[in-house]
């Protein structure tokens, strides 16, 4: 997770029970336009804005020189196979993420084909994968993000087929085993697991919009509606119940979500308002002890990481409380 959390730091940086498909929306307008791709994240202007910073920063051209070369290393080796170890296939699908943000944006950024092909290379292989583990959903949550953000990202230059093969993944072995009651009872918890599997299932959705536009926007509203479960687990001074390495983990995936309907929908829907989760972020930096452990609780970790979400919620935190203005990434 060490080089995804350096690309979500890049990201931050530059951006300073099932529910049935005919459900009563509650957030969601059913006129809601989700908009062309890419959609995700990085629209085509906030590329041009990362060249532009590039051109001019130094900091800026090594993260990218890093970014670009660890994509070049994954034209050297196989595609991911899908390997079980006990109940998770956890680490291919944190892997497919990785490969994938790699490979897709260095080919928004440079347009070198060798980038696209390795990327379209590894969306099929995980498109033919029997399954993406649905008994631990985490699995496919990540899985389907990773192949969300595949499909955004290079959507307007994939071949006809493989669009279809990746699309058809995504609904069929993402989207849609999000509505069994054997495996969607984070719906309703409030820990990592619910921030987790709504973001991913929700970029699964907007990434696939125009092919299930209703379904789409369920599954979006849904996650609107579930992920304020765990959110409130911050209230009322930012403390995470879970401790300080699935704060990391939860909360990155919670702010992943938060972008991306910023992005479509101009609001978070409040989310970003409940009491206690920007404060978090000071929580989060007084966990870190001299020794560079935190104070841990539950069943977190000694060991202490970069928080590159630490960014986004300071910024957000600062203006709010300062100038008593939301800011919309």
């Amino acid at each position: 997770m060490r080089t995804i959390k350096f690309l979500l730091l890049y990201i931050l940086l530059s951006l300073v029970g099932g529910i049935e498909a005919n459900a009563q929306l509650k957030h969601l307008d059913k006129t809601a336009n989700f908009g062309e791709h890419p959609r995700l994240l990085l629209f085509d202007s906030d590329i041009q804005q990362i060249k532009s910073n590039i051109e001019k920063n130094e900091l800026w051209r090594k993260i990218d020189d890093v970014i670009q070369s660890e994509a070049r290393k994954l034209f050297e080796v196989d595609a991911l196979k899908r390997v079980q170890k006990g109940r998770r296939i956890l680490e291919v699908s944190r892997e497919a993420l990785r490969r994938i943000f790699y490979l897709s944006y260095s080919y928004r950024m440079t347009s070198d084909e060798r980038f696209k092909a390795r990327a379209e290379k590894e969306m099929l292989a995980i498109a033919g994968f029997e399954d993406w583990n649905p008994s631990h959903f985490l699995d496919v949550a990540e899985m389907t993000l990773a192949m969300a953000i595949g499909y955004d990202w290079l959507y307007r230059d994939l071949p006809e087929s493989s669009k279809s093969e990746i699309k058809e993944a995504i609904i069929k072995k993402g989207i849609d085993t999000s509505f069994s009651t054997d495996n969607n009872s984070w719906l309703s918890s409030g820990h990592n697991w619910n921030q987790v599997c709504n973001t991913g299932m929700a970029y699964g959705a907007i990434a696939v919009y125009e092919d299930i536009p209703e379904i789409a926007k369920v599954v979006v509203d849904r996650a609107i509606s579930s992920i304020a479960l765990p959110m409130k687990g911050y209230a009322p001074d930012g403390a995470y119940p879970e401790g300080f390495t699935y704060w990391s983990y939860g909360t990155s995936f919670n702010v992943l979500f938060l972008s991306a309907i910023e992005k479509l929908f101009h609001t978070d829907f409040g989310l970003s308002s409940m009491e206690g989760f920007l404060p978090s972020a000071y929580f989060i930096e007084n966990m870190i002890t001299p020794s560079k452990e935190s104070f841990n609780y539950g069943d977190s970790g000694d060991a202490t990481s970069l928080n590159p979400t630490l960014f986004g919620l300071q910024i957000r935190c600062v203006i709010r409380l300062c100038c008593g203005v939301n800011i919309i990434t």
